[in-house]
């Protein structure tokens, strides 16, 4: 369920039309209505309450409107306050990472984590909250070890509305191995390339 909290507008009257205001004794209970359309054709809720609290079940997705009025012990109901708005949103943000990619192979140390959400939803990397910008992107620096490191992203929009995206890279350890005349990324090493050029010179 999802529970709304109607209040009245300002210098509502209690009553109807002209007449006096309802005591605040004389008030039992409020009139509310909830509509698909503002001008309240379409009535989906029409029930007199003893609070202003209302439990909506099985409502989907969309705007609505509301409307509240004061019923006094005789059952009269008081004018209708302004249509108000809320919407129902049960879909969760969707959540993009640009980078890194899905099992990416990573040197160790520090690696910017990018994406983008629903603008306003509240982002969390691994755990930790993550700020974003008017258009849902974000960015945040995460530690990558040596092995698998999974990196989780968490999206919650004003609906409480939870998405959840993970992705695995794979985390190797910085250090270059020297082999032959490559080292291990496959560059020749400077030192060798001078020497072999000295030979060269004496050969020819």
């Amino acid at each position: 369920g999802f529970t709304i909290t109607p209040k009245p507008d300002k210098g509502q009257k209690t009553s109807p039309g002209k007449g006096r205001d309802f005591a605040p004794q004389e008030i039992k209970g409020y009139h509310i209505q909830i509509a698909r359309d503002r001008e309240f054709k379409k009535v989906i809720v029409d029930e007199v309450l003893e609070d202003l609290k209302i439990e909506k079940q099985n409502f989907s997705e969309g705007k609505y409107y509301w409307r509240m009025a004061f019923v006094n012990t005789l059952g009269v109901s008081g004018d209708f306050s302004s249509p108000r708005t809320f919407i129902i949103d049960k879909t969760p943000p969707a959540i993009e990472i640009f980078s890194p990619e899905k099992g990416e192979s990573i040197k160790e140390g520090f690696v910017r984590i990018t994406g983008r959400t629903e603008p306003k939803a509240k982002v969390m990397v691994n755990e930790k909250p993550v700020k974003t910008d008017s258009q849902g992107n974000f960015q945040f620096k995460e530690m990558i070890k040596v092995g698998t490191n999974v990196i989780t992203v968490t999206a919650e929009d004003s609906a409480q509305n939870r998405a959840v995206k993970e992705i695995t890279v794979e985390g190797y350890r910085g250090v270059e191995k020297k082999t032959g005349l490559f080292s291990k990324t496959g560059v020749i090493i400077p030192g060798i390339v001078i020497l072999y050029v000295i030979l060269q010179m004496f050969v020819f």
